[in-house]
Parts: C-alpha cells; sequence; structure tokens
C-alpha cells in the first residue's frame, strides 16, 4: 500500500488558516470602506449642521424682534433703550449681568425661545439680567443697534435697511473688533458689551471721523478687514434682522460703515439723531 502522504488535520488546519486570513483581510476592507464613507460624508454633515443653525438663528432673530415690536406698540412706537446706564454711561450689572434691552421683552417673547445662537462659540455670548430664568441671567449673543434705543421705526427714512439687531460677540471674541468698551470712571473695564453694536468712536452716534462699527460676529481682527473673505459666524456671514423686521445675512464687506465717504444704508440714524448733533 503505497504511503499515506496527504494528512486531512493538516487540510482542516490550512483551510481554517485561509478562512481567518479572508477575514482579516474583509474587516481592514470594511474599516477601509468605513473610513472612506465617513471621510465622505462629513463634509456633508457639517454642511447640514451649519445651514440648520443658520435657520435656527433666524428664527430666534425673528422672535427677538417680535417682543421688540410688542414693546413699541406699548411705548408710542419706540424699541426698548439698549441697556441701562450707569456710571460713566456703562452697563448697570447685576448678578454679573447686564441690564440690557432684552429684560423688557422678556415678558413678551416665547419663554422657551433662546438668545444664544447654536453656531456661538465657547466664551462669544453675553450674560445679561433676565426675568424669567432661574439663575436670573442668560447668554446672549445679538446685539441692537446703538442708535435705535427708545427710537420708533417712524423716524427712519429706509426701516427695511437699517440693521436693528445683528450677531454679534462679546469683548472681542473670536477676533471681533472692539476697540472701546465700556469703562467706568475710575478707568476700569466693564467685561459686557456684546449685547450692542457700537462704533469705533465711542458714544451712542456716529461722528465724522467714525470708519466702522463694532462687536458684530465677524473675524476682522484689529484693525479691522471688512472683506469678502472674512470669516462670520455663519461661514463668512452674520445675520441681522431690520427695524422693519426683514430677516437678512450679510458678508464682512456688506457691513462696512462707511465706503468712499458714503455712509452704508444699513447703518444710518434716525432723523432725530441728526437733529441732536
Amino acid at each position: 500500500m503505497p504511503p499515506f502522504d496527504d494528512d486531512p488535520q493538516d487540510e482542516r488546519v490550512d483551510a481554517q488558516r485561509s478562512s481567518q486570513y479572508i477575514s482579516k483581510k474583509d474587516w481592514k476592507l470594511f474599516v477601509l470602506l468605513i473610513g472612506l464613507t465617513a471621510g465622505l460624508l462629513t463634509p456633508i454633515y457639517f454642511h447640514l449642521r451649519e445651514n440648520a443653525y443658520e435657520a435656527i438663528c433666524r428664527r430666534q432673530l425673528m422672535g427677538l424682534y417680535q417682543g421688540m415690536s410688542l414693546y413699541a406698540e406699548a411705548n408710542d412706537g419706540r424699541f426698548p433703550p439698549t441697556y441701562i446706564e450707569g456710571d460713566n454711561q456703562t452697563p448697570v450689572i447685576e448678578n454679573g449681568a447686564a441690564v440690557s434691552w432684552t429684560l423688557p421683552i422678556e415678558g413678551l417673547i416665547k419663554e422657551d425661545l433662546d438668545f444664544n445662537c447654536p453656531g456661538a462659540r465657547e466664551g462669544e455670548g453675553v450674560w445679561v439680567v433676565s426675568s424669567t430664568k432661574k439663575a436670573k441671567k442668560r447668554l446672549l449673543t445679538y446685539g441692537m443697534y446703538v442708535p435705535m434705543s427708545t427710537e420708533a421705526v417712524s423716524g427712519l427714512d429706509q426701516p427695511d435697511k437699517v440693521a436693528l439687531l445683528a450677531e454679534t460677540t462679546n469683548m472681542g471674541a473670536g477676533g471681533s473688533y472692539d476697540p472701546v468698551p465700556f469703562k467706568l470712571s475710575s478707568g476700569e473695564t466693564v467685561p459686557y458689551d456684546g449685547f450692542v453694536v457700537g462704533f469705533n468712536t465711542g458714544g451712542r452716534m456716529p461722528e465724522k471721523n467714525t470708519q466702522d462699527v463694532t462687536r458684530l460676529a465677524f473675524e476682522t481682527g484689529s484693525p479691522p478687514k471688512w472683506t469678502e473673505e472674512t470669516q462670520g459666524r455663519h461661514r463668512k456671514k452674520v445675520n441681522i434682522i431690520t427695524a422693519s423686521g426683514r430677516v437678512r445675512f450679510m458678508t464682512a464687506e456688506q457691513a462696512r460703515y462707511r465706503r468712499d465717504d458714503i455712509i452704508n444704508p444699513l447703518w444710518a440714524v434716525p432723523r432725530a439723531w441728526m437733529y441732536r448733533r
């Protein structure tokens, strides 16, 4: 009888090894496919998330405007004050928060309305006094255009073009332009200013030498770069709502205060301000 050269056990072992080898290859391929799929889907995910953030932000602005409008209806057509003034025209601070324009409208809007844009980064918001929150304060990432303080829509020539509220950051967070923070008469800086859109010359109205608005949620740096490529809270733009209630977005280039000595209609002032100069 010829010698028995083939060992069935060895064949089973070889087959098992081959099966294991194929499984490992399949696993590596599976992991590779997962990685490729994730790589392809990640940009889509971030794009969809940003679109959602922007839509939520716009709804929040509309909700805030509704409160402003209801307040105006009960106050001779005038919007609320930008903030309550304390020492040296600085905001009154209570419980680590500023008394701002949001306080008188809180009771006029939906309780679940968030004042903080989901696209805002940590540190960009400002704490403002709240009458509805248990903590007595809430985070805000929107600022009121300072010349509109206690003013009426009827005082504007083009209310559909003039900003009322815009996305802002506090104390220059995120690289925003904030050259003139509030200061007490002692010279101490008040670390709360993100609730108001102001001017690089300070004060409640622009001057002849005013060049820029401040605290908008753009990474303009200092000196500011107002270009189409400047990053904003929503990619290269931020949301605003006009004095007439129109929600729109603007790029940093569109947000410039003046160009060739022509003042941007977005930052026009009520006629009443003109007589105060």
